[in-house]
């Protein structure tokens, strides 16, 4: 989820008087616990969570209820629509970057124009901007000529899903 805000009720009895939610989540420091009725809580990250609820009667009777939450990371990918190969340390590298995609598989391959493959990146996804095309054309040392390529990328969300995606970077000198 991108915003992992989950609303929490209470579905006990009627007759009662306190609340103590626990949400498993203590990297969100005091907001980890509420003493509402029905809360709300915004994890912190993707996970297993253990929440529990604590209620109590006026007759100070207590009772418990624990459920798991998981939280599962979105799969989004973002690729730039251009790119400046020219060492001066901006934007050098065609880059595509994602959240949820599996760090295992990642496959780039770049097209010219008459749809000839002139670049293929495979490999582990990271931070890495070198994981990206450098802009050189058949494995060459020159950067290739300015111009629209085409790209597919494939790779595989953190659920083993695979994704697919075509798009086109326009390559600036």
């Amino acid at each position: 989820m991108l915003s992992p805000t989950i609303d929490f009720m209470d579905a006990s009895s009627t007759n009662v008087s306190s609340w103590l939610w626990d949400f498993g989540d203590p990297n969100s420091g005091m907001e980890n616990t509420s003493d509402l009725e029905d809360a709300s809580h915004l994890f912190t990250d993707t996970g297993t969570y253990i929440v529990t609820l604590i209620v109590q009667t006026p007759d100070k009777c207590p009772d418990t209820i624990t459920k798991e939450v998981r939280i599962i990371g979105q799969y989004i990918l973002f690729a730039p629509n251009s790119f400046t190969p020219n060492d001066d340390g901006d934007n050098d590298f065609f880059f595509p970057q994602g959240l949820g995609v599996d760090h295992q598989s990642f496959e780039l391959y770049i097209f010219d124009r008459w749809g000839d493959i002139i670049a293929t990146v495979k490999g582990e996804w990271g931070n890495d901007i070198s994981i990206g095309w450098d802009g050189k054309a058949n494995a060459g040392n020159q950067i290739a000529q300015m111009d629209v390529y085409v790209w597919l990328i494939r790779t595989t969300d953190i659920l083993g899903d695979e994704h697919e995606y075509i798009g086109h970077v326009t390559l600036l000198k």
